[in-house]
């Protein structure tokens, strides 16, 4: 699992010890941060503004050891949308209170803020209505699904249901199965509807063909499924860009939008890779890397390199690490592709439902 990269900003002793004792123990909380000592510099310094801002551009979270208004300020430049901006989160520094000021549900500082509180002996101040209300959360539902949202105003319009006490109807383009686990148990709160039935549901699982069939209207919030998996292998230091100039030159050949895929896999010595993890970041993708042994466990007919082999110590990356992913249910759509040091396979996998919560 990919760390969570956070930077963290302090203002007093007593908050200098608090984001210490994090950094301390960033391992064991599966944290990758970076630390700003504001006990040295104004608010609105041009230091402080660039570590600010630097975090919000690489999509990193941001802790502010301190007053909620001082993390405010601070932010409110760089402050753009509630689907990409990086999660923010305020403690005191006396170490109370966890509190998530913004993108709480898809960023996941929500989920951060519980396990940073859970750590320091604190309380997280959730503020979210359809969390203190202990009800369905679509676009979090989305975000750990691999869906796309396409309407974006459809969330609110969904939680406002929620919270008037009404249930949501789904529908989904294939089967949304469910299990025993609460993780897999279909919420009290929304109500499953047939595919084809004549009512526009409030939330439509489909492809976009999927949809263009539908007659009944359109739903309140369509969630695409991404079904696609990017296999990459790649020389150190390759930035963002040429690989994702290089992987929209792939999909437009394979006829799909990059916002169609699912996730991006490699192999393991690749996970702390910057610029690969940035493309990920960026583009919204689950980030999974396999060890050299779990890749060459893989079955199948792949495109050997010796090269490679001496290098990472298995012959193909990038399509061994889509077969990997996708298993027997998904299958290889376009083999190694190779430009400037970086290597690229394409897979296709059917969209299952993972999980309610």
């Amino acid at each position: 699992m990919a760390k969570t990269r956070l930077g963290m900003v302090y203002f007093t002793p007593d908050g200098c010890k608090l984001a210490q004792r994090l950094y301390g123990s960033a391992d064991a909380l599966s944290l990758e941060a970076e630390l700003l000592d504001g006990r040295r510099e104004a608010e609105q310094s041009e230091r402080a503004k660039a570590f600010v801002g630097r975090m919000f551009a690489e999509k990193k979270a941001l802790l502010f050891f301190g007053a909620t208004g001082i993390a405010v300020r601070m932010i409110a430049p760089y402050v753009q949308d509630k689907l990409t901006d990086s999660p923010v989160l305020v403690a005191d520094d006396g170490g109370k209170f966890v509190i998530p000021l913004l993108s709480g549900h898809v960023g996941g500082a929500n989920e951060l803020a519980r396990k940073l509180a859970d750590f320091l002996g604190a309380v997280p101040v959730i503020t979210t209505a359809t969390d203190n209300h202990g009800l369905f959360a679509v676009d979090v539902f989305a975000q750990k699904n691999g869906l796309r949202i396409c309407n974006r105003e459809g969330i609110a319009a969904v939680s406002s249901k929620l919270l008037r006490g009404e249930k949501a109807t789904i529908a989904a383009e294939g089967d949304l199965e469910q299990g025993d686990s609460p993780e897999r148990r279909m919420p009290e709160e929304l109500v499953l509807q047939p595919f084809s039935s004549g009512d526009a549901p409030d939330i439509l699982i489909a492809r976009r063909e999927g949809k263009e069939m539908l007659s009944c209207g359109e739903p309140m919030l369509w969630l695409e499924p991404r079904e696609y998996v990017l296999g990459v292998g790649c020389r150190r230091g390759k930035s963002a860009e040429d690989i994702e100039a290089f992987v929209r030159a792939q999909c437009e050949e394979l006829g799909i939008e990059p916002e169609e895929l699912q996730a991006v896999v490699s192999i393991d010595i690749k996970q702390e890779e910057a610029g690969l993890a940035e493309f990920a970041r960026k583009l919204g993708l689950f980030f999974v890397t396999y060890s050299a042994e779990e890749l060459m466990q893989v079955m199948g007919e792949f495109t050997a390199s010796e090269f490679v082999a001496s290098q990472v110590g298995v012959d193909n990356v990038c399509e061994r690490a889509v077969a990997a992913y996708c298993g027997e249910e998904g299958r290889l759509l376009s083999r190694k592709r190779a430009r400037d040091g970086i290597t690229v396979a394409i897979g296709f996998l059917p969209w299952k439902l993972r999980t309610w919560r």
